[in-house]
């Protein structure tokens, strides 16, 4: 008489079988997730600099003299070893922040590299005031790109 079922050899056989199925579909699935990721991650830093050049392109465009002269200013910074430019110049690319801002004139543009606080990297950041002498300590600026890296 013939019973029918499975030894215990077949159960053995067909779950390390299953096992090794879905630790490869496991694997793959993981790896294409972080490439995903990784991808995200690139194109955000990509559009990030994508905005700033295109912030930087437009305040150089509209570079206004002062005084008869235009006047680029380049101070050297040094963060962690490295070399940086702090860059200061005047433009008629005013950026209006706060209210009670006029909206347009000539204004003292300034970009700056600073040490990101929580991230590896720098940030590269643009402040924009008015009728500011440019000899003086600079106005607080705003993050351009926070995901510089070198």
């Amino acid at each position: 008489m013939k019973k029918k079922g499975f030894t215990l050899i077949e159960v053995l056989i067909a779950v390390l079988i299953l096992g090794i199925v879905l630790t490869t579909v496991y694997a793959s699935y993981s790896g294409t997730f972080r490439i995903i990721r990784e991808t995200s991650r690139d194109a955000e830093a990509y559009s990030m600099a994508r905005g700033a050049l295109d912030r930087m392109s437009r305040d150089l465009q509209s570079a206004a003299r002062y005084g008869g002269a235009f006047t680029f200013t380049a101070k050297p910074q040094s963060l962690s070893g490295r070399e940086f430019v702090r860059l200061t110049f005047r433009s008629t690319a005013h950026v209006e922040l706060g209210a009670g801002e006029p909206p347009a004139g000539i204004a003292v543009i300034e970009y700056n590299i600073e040490e990101a606080a929580e991230k590896e990297g720098y940030i590269l950041s643009r402040s924009d005031s008015l009728l500011r002498d440019p000899e003086k300590e600079g106005a607080p600026g705003y993050a351009l790109c926070d995901q510089s890296r070198t």
